[in-house]
């Protein structure tokens, strides 16, 4: 895949179709981040599937879809809705795929882990 806005972009397929995904520039992974958390703080690990249109799009912004022997970029609200109108579950499956390539460290259960100490550290004193 050579697309330019992707950084370190891998190949995953999805159903029955090949979908790229792409690490999030830094500032703009922090915000999504600040979502992804609030929404799996307050829903559990349901909360990635949770997320506001918003940040999906966001999230969806950094993938791509081959077809056609081209790739489509999910820039739009509207390539996303036709990509996904007859399967909402593969949707959510990128969008997992997504906040597992860019916040590994959360969804691995290190950073949570980490957090948990903290809080444990926190409340000893």
């Amino acid at each position: 895949m050579n697309y330019e806005k992707f950084i370190q972009p891998r190949e995953i397929g999805i159903g029955k179709r090949t979908f790229a995904v792409s690490k999030i520039p830094a500032l703009t992974a922090q915000q999504i981040y600040s979502v992804v958390s609030k929404s799996v703080s307050d829903n559990g690990v349901i909360g990635i599937t949770s997320l506001p249109p918003q940040t999906v799009r966001q999230i969806l912004g950094y993938t791509a879809l081959f077809a056609d022997d081209s790739w489509i970029s999910m820039e739009t609200e509207s390539i996303i809705n036709d990509t996904f109108k007859d399967n909402f579950g593969d949707m959510q499956v990128l969008v997992i795929e997504m906040v597992k390539e860019n916040f590994g460290f959360f969804v691995s259960g290190k950073l949570l882990e980490k957090l948990v100490e903290l809080e444990t550290e926190t409340d000893s004193e």
